[in-house]
């Protein structure tokens, strides 16, 4: 029985190697994609601001 538990587990190691790459990869991506987001937001408020800006000298 030792010997098959062995057997599986060296089955499931590089298994469990590429899962936690995988996983690795993931949250790199989406700490990527947070700071798009991030950067999205501050250039749509700098848009907004300026707009807003612009719209209130022409109403003068």
């Amino acid at each position: 029985m030792e010997w098959w538990a062995e057997q599986w587990m060296q089955g499931a190691k590089p298994m469990t190697r590429m899962q936690l790459a995988w996983m690795e990869n993931l949250s790199e991506i989406m700490q990527q994609e947070a700071r798009f987001l991030l950067a999205l937001a501050e250039s749509s408020q700098r848009i907004a601001t300026c707009y807003d800006t612009h719209q209130a000298t022409r109403r003068r």
